[in-house]
């Protein structure tokens, strides 16, 4: 049987008063709820579970539940019953050293009064440790010797490097001794007996003002909120001395034991400290924090907050998880499998999880440590987040430009993605070292500094060298075997089927036939289409995955890019920019609407804003490389078998003939016979203004050449004109001008008035120098124009009648001026229009329809009675668009 039993039977045997009864036998009031007996919950139930009423409890249980009295291990009943009875002994020994027997006098008495056994021991024996009081065991761990001139403190605690206690306790209150390493810092102690943390913790914070030190009382709320100052009437610390000089700040202060209100700091208690030695502002302490239990009286102490190891573990774990496991692979995926369509979008996903993650269990490394950047490993750390910050940044910016910039392949964009993956290796390989690094420095700080060969350390090293050895053995398989992810390559030494050889014989044998008028239709309709080597390939799920950006894709829709995807960087395209020998600027290119405004006007430099930032990359890039194509790269072998993967027809001419030249060997396959109808891509070398500067709408003058140096251009004749497609506001849009002969042989000009709701015109007048325009033609003025002041055509069928001038009578002719617009689905529109093109020639028996100048063309506007073509008096009225073609008659003449 328990003792606790025994006494209970032994107080009801010798008749025990019940609890109630007892406290009004010693003069206390009798208590009416189990509430008042004690505070806490759980013991008033069990009282009540047992007694049911407050005036059957007994005398014992009642007064083991009473709540002590401040400062004291019993509660009222006992406190009262205990003191009453010593106190009678004391009074009934005549020895007692206060009374009269004893031989004292009132000096002794006092000097006896406040000499300790611990006085005693030390007066009679030799200078060593002491313990705080001598009536409790000491820990095993206590603190180590005393100071002898400590004047009664005990042996210094440490709370960290920088943060040291001291105490000493008489029978009312506790002076502390605190030490603070730094002059600029504040520092708190608070006592919880209830382990509750920060919440209702009784708390002492101290600060640096002024060369002194301030203290008061605080409150704590709860973990992460900053405690309340208490009123005045609740300051219950006095600061005896203070010192602050070299670096160091040291005080003594004394607060009661026991309090009302207060936390008794007599027996264990839950102690939390905090500091931060680099401000003065109650902010927060970074991680300068901990928790332990102790016992003032007997000084031992317990660390409840070691928990960095595991927190550094966490962190090391992590960091070894993203950078040695998750980059890595982010970094594989973009290098080796660009054969998956959502390549750039893991990389992306998983640097930017891995950023996040870096940053979470960084602040968990801060948090595990009182001093930051003290040793190589925090310094090296620091600066590698620092970095990833902005190697994060540079992937995102490197993303947006593929998207939005079309020199995506050139210039800032270009030298943004080689620093962004130099900058990548440069921060992997750092951080592979630096995660070494953390594993030395662990091992210094928590294993003990033993120099053992620790199994982590080793794992690592292993996880490093199979890494290599898969990085070498995907870098093999990716280059030397030609990165043949998707159809094997047959060989071939036939540089005109080059795409031909990635497709297997039974894909194309499958592949049906398409006219470059069904070709065109598609395009017109919104299709995504490139043709090269012969070939149709369906670009649209590409466009948003091209590695060298989106914008350069979408500008050779519906063209045939041959010559560019197996681009010879020997074979330079000379963009002529600067026509100062070959064509003297300095002389009105236009000569009949030159006066000396308009040469004013022509030699200023029209400096517009850019429209948005890809437009400004672009226009820094088009400035930079002024004498060559910014929207251009050469292309692998994967990206050839990538492209090869697109196909879904072959293309063939009118005459049911291939127009690729598969026979001739050129590294660069010539272009099919030249066609009309077939878009060609064309590079604007030079924009010129010739109106003057009050004119109500912009003319501009916009000129071009053919890309590859072999491309020819016809000879343009008066009535020929060109089309002009682009895609804008969502829609596919094509609309006709008249050429001009170029400074030379390979160049065209076309005069190009700026509408501010003219969507052509718009899209135009944003072009860049050193950039392409689809265009194809020319096509013959005669199949759109109606004469005998007929009106104008609202279709594209060709009118009923067609008749040319047959001599300079006639008075006047027109234009059916109608703009056009191919919209999706339009495809009836589309036929006609294409039908409308197949020409119509109007012969005259004087003519000769073999005219070599004229070919296929009618020559509307030219005579035919003479073998040059020309007039021997030509009289033209002409306003709007006619002025072109007015300037084209004249430049012919």
């Amino acid at each position: 049987m328990d003792i606790s039993s025994l006494d209970n039977i032994r107080g009801r045997d010798h008749g025990v008063p019940l609890y109630n009864d007892a406290r009004q036998a010693f003069g206390l009031a009798r208590k009416k709820s189990f509430a008042e007996i004690s505070s806490d919950p759980d013991v008033q139930k069990r009282l009540q579970d047992t007694y049911t009423t407050v005036d059957r409890v007994e005398a014992l249980m009642g007064g083991l539940a009473e709540d002590h009295v401040n400062g004291g291990n019993l509660g009222e009943l006992f406190y009262k019953s205990f003191s009453e009875q010593w106190v009678k002994i004391r009074a009934a020994d005549r020895f007692w050293y206060e009374n009269a027997d004893a031989g004292f006098s009132k000096e002794d008495i006092a000097k006896i009064q406040i000499t300790t056994l611990l006085d005693i021991i030390k007066r009679n024996t030799p200078d060593s440790y002491y313990p705080q009081n001598l009536w409790f065991v000491q820990s095993f761990n206590s603190a180590g010797p005393s100071d002898g001139a400590n004047n009664g403190y005990n042996s210094p605690l440490s709370l960290s490097d920088d943060y040291n206690i001291q105490w000493k306790m008489d029978s009312t209150n506790i002076t502390f001794q605190i030490t603070m390493r730094s002059t600029n810092a504040w520092f708190a102690l608070g006592f919880n007996p209830n382990g509750n943390g920060m919440t209702d913790t009784d708390m002492m914070i101290f600060w640096n003002e002024n060369n002194s030190v301030t203290g008061k009382n605080f409150k704590g709320i709860g973990l992460g909120i900053v405690p309340m100052q208490l009123g005045n009437d609740d300051q219950i610390i006095t600061i005896i001395s203070q010192k602050v000089e070299g670096g160091t700040t040291s005080l003594e202060v004394t607060r009661p034991i026991n309090n009302k209100n207060r936390k008794s700091l007599d027996g264990n208690i839950e102690m939390v400290h905090a500091w931060n030695p680099n401000s003065n502002i109650l902010t927060y302490h970074g991680g300068n924090r901990g928790k332990r239990t102790i016992n003032f009286r007997t000084g031992a102490s317990t660390d409840l907050t070691d928990n960095r190891p595991g927190l550094l573990r966490m962190h090391g774990i992590a960091m070894f998880i993203i950078w040695g496991v998750l980059f890595p692979c982010s970094i594989w995926i973009v290098r080796y499998l660009r054969h998956i369509d959502s390549y750039m979008v893991q990389h992306r996903n998983l640097n930017l999880f891995g950023g996040m993650v870096i940053a979470v269990f960084a602040a968990v490394a801060l948090t595990a440590t009182s001093t930051h950047g003290t040793s190589s490993h925090a310094v090296v750390g620091i600066t590698i987040i620092t970095i990833t910050a902005i190697q994060v940044s540079l992937g995102i910016l490197a993303i947006w430009s593929l998207e939005h910039v079309e020199s995506a392949s050139t210039g800032i964009v270009r030298y943004l993605k080689h620093f962004h993956f130099y900058l990548g290796t440069a921060l992997l390989l750092t951080a592979w070292a630096n995660i070494f690094l953390g594993m030395i420095t662990y091992d210094q700080k928590f294993g003990g500094n033993r120099g053992e060969n620790r199994g982590y350390i080793w794992a690592y090293t292993v996880w490093l060298i199979l890494f290599g050895f898969a990085i070498t053995a995907s870098e093999f398989y990716y280059k030397i075997k030609n990165m043949q992810f998707l159809w094997p390559v047959k060989e071939s030494d036939d540089l005109t089927k080059r795409i031909r050889k990635c497709i297997p014989d039974e894909v194309f044998e499958t592949l049906p036939v398409v006219t470059w008028e069904e070709f065109n239709k598609r395009i017109m309709t919104g299709a995504n289409l490139v043709v090269a080597e012969g070939l149709i390939f369906d670009i649209h799920r590409w466009i948003p995955l091209h590695p060298g950006g989106q914008k350069i894709l979408q500008r050779v829709i519906g063209t045939d890019i041959t010559n560019d995807f197996f681009f010879d960087p020997i074979v330079r395209t000379v963009i002529q920019n600067s026509l100062k020998e070959e064509y003297n600027v300095k002389e009105p290119s236009i000569p009949l609407l030159t006066d000396d405004t308009y040469k004013e006007n022509r030699e200023s430099y029209t400096k517009s804003k850019p429209y948005s930032v890809a437009n400004a990359v672009d226009r820094i890039n088009a400035t930079a490389f002024k004498n060559r194509r910014v929207a251009m790269h050469s292309h692998s072998k994967f990206a050839t078998s990538k492209l090869a993967s697109m196909v879904i027809a072959r293309i063939v001419g009118d005459d049911n003939s291939s127009n690729q030249n598969n026979s001739e060997k050129a590294l660069i396959p010539q272009p099919p016979p030249y066609s009309p109808y077939i878009f060609r891509r064309y590079i604007l070398t030079n924009i010129e203004i010739v109106t003057r500067p009050n004119a109500l709408n912009v003319v501009k003058k916009l000129t071009f050449q053919v890309i590859h140096p072999n491309d020819k251009l016809p000879k343009f004749l008066p009535g020929d004109y060109i089309e002009i497609m682009s895609y804008a506001n969502n829609h596919v849009i094509i609309r006709p001008y008249t050429p001009l002969q170029g400074p030379t042989e390979t160049s065209f000009c076309i005069l190009v008035k700026i509408y501010k709701d003219g969507v052509m015109t718009q899209h135009l007048n944003k072009q860049l120098k050193n950039f392409e325009v689809k265009v194809r033609g020319p096509f013959d003025i005669a199949d759109r124009m109606t004469t005998n002041y007929q009106a104008p055509s609202t279709t594209l069928e060709p009118p009923n009648t067609l008749t040319r001038p047959s001599s300079p009578m006639i008075s006047s002719f027109g234009f059916n001026g109608l703009d056009y617009m191919i919209r999706p689905n339009n495809f009836s529109t589309y036929f006609q229009y294409e039908n409308h093109h197949k020409g119509y020639s109007i012969s005259n028996s004087n003519e000769s329809n073999n005219n070599v100048i004229l070919g296929d063309r009618t020559g509307v506007l030219l005579n035919k009675e003479r073998e040059d073509l020309c007039w021997d008096c030509l009289f033209m009225v002409c306003g709007g668009t006619g002025i072109t073609p007015m300037i084209q008659m004249v430049s012919y003449l």
